[in-house]
């Protein structure tokens, strides 16, 4: 005979029952959204933010992607120029928007320095932003006068180490990368040299070729031409391996010295949103990038520019090569007394 439930039991089995469904809903229900937000992505025109002028590197990046992006997405992609304070405003505007995936950040290296640099930044780069892409990557290169006298890094040094304090070295401001390259020489040479700010690259390279200035890191685009004019001579590169944009440079890490064996710089360019993004949103830009830098025309196009494309990636990537950014710039920050401005 069947056994018969009590109306108490009835009832209790029924509310657990209820309960159940209800927390698989609450569960279930985000997840559908979110996955909705990343299929109807973009539903209006989409908004690449540079923190920074016209001509900038992170800029000419952003504008090589922004007509195959466009293309992919099926929604017209804007670039806006929000420069001021070393890239505080635009980046700050990001920070502040809504994680739909309507306002993209593009920015630079700078964005892994600034923290460590610069007193009351209103976002925090770990917290407030998620990275989706590296899109580009370019290298610093040391250069010197012809007075100098060094063929080599080695050589370098141990004019350095003989005259410790004596050399001034340039760079473009305070917390720039060209002024933490060298700091970060420096540490691992273990030599003393005094930095000089100026306005511009420009003048600094005026500078050396002129005999006024010994030796400076900077950009390749601004003065590889100057070592191939043999104007000036190039010492190194400072990622780890060679760039096809200096040819014959090697890299410091290969310099034989040891403080220098580990010497990896890359003068990054990547893509960041919102945290507030959706993480299923996040995946879905970053597969329409990973797509949009694979496209021969984008790949042509940052070549151009000095920018060497970083090949398809995920979300995970992107995060671990910025943590290690972070982790680096706050290390030489610290260690070489560099006070916050």
């Amino acid at each position: 005979m069947r056994h018969q439930q009590s109306p108490v039991r009835r009832r209790w089995r029924e509310q657990l029952g209820a309960l159940l469904v209800s927390a698989c809903a609450s569960f279930v229900y985000p997840c559908c959204v979110a996955q909705a937000q990343a299929q109807a992505w973009p539903t209006r025109v989409v908004k690449i933010i540079v923190p920074f002028p016209p001509g900038n590197a992170s800029d000419l990046a952003a504008r090589g992607i922004s007509e195959a992006l466009s293309t992919r997405i099926g929604q017209p992609v804007v670039v806006e120029n929000r420069a001021g304070a070393s890239g505080l405003i635009g980046t700050d505007l990001v920070a502040k928007a809504a994680g739909d995936g309507q306002t993209l950040l593009v920015t630079s290296s700078a964005f892994g320095i600034t923290p460590w640099v610069m007193k009351n930044i209103s976002y925090d780069v770990e917290r407030d932003f998620t990275p989706v892409n590296l899109i580009a990557w370019t290298a610093m290169i040391i250069v010197t006068n012809e007075q100098l006298g060094v063929h080599s890094v080695a050589e370098l040094i141990a004019v350095l180490k003989a005259n410790p304090g004596r050399y001034n070295y340039g760079h473009i401001g305070a917390g720039s990368l060209s002024n933490m390259v060298m700091e970060l020489f420096k540490l691992g040479a273990g030599v003393d040299v005094v930095a000089v700010p100026y306005k511009g690259s420009g003048q600094a390279m005026a500078d050396i070729i002129g005999g006024q200035l010994p030796l400076m890191f900077d950009g390749i685009t601004s003065a590889y031409p100057h070592v191939r004019a043999g104007r000036l001579r190039g010492l190194a590169v400072s990622s780890r391996e060679p760039s096809q944009f200096a040819p014959g440079i090697p890299p410091l890490a290969q310099s034989g010295v040891a403080g220098l064996r580990d010497y990896d710089v890359r003068a990054w360019i990547g893509m960041l949103v919102p945290s507030s993004t959706p993480v299923a949103l996040v995946e879905r830009i970053n597969g329409v990038m990973n797509q949009v830098l694979q496209d021969a025309d984008v790949r042509e196009r940052l070549l151009k520019t000095n920018l060497d494309p970083y090949d398809s990636q995920t979300p995970q990537d992107a995060a671990r090569a910025l943590r290690a950014e972070y982790v680096k710039w706050s290390r030489v920050a610290r260690e070489a007394h560099i006070e916050q401005q």
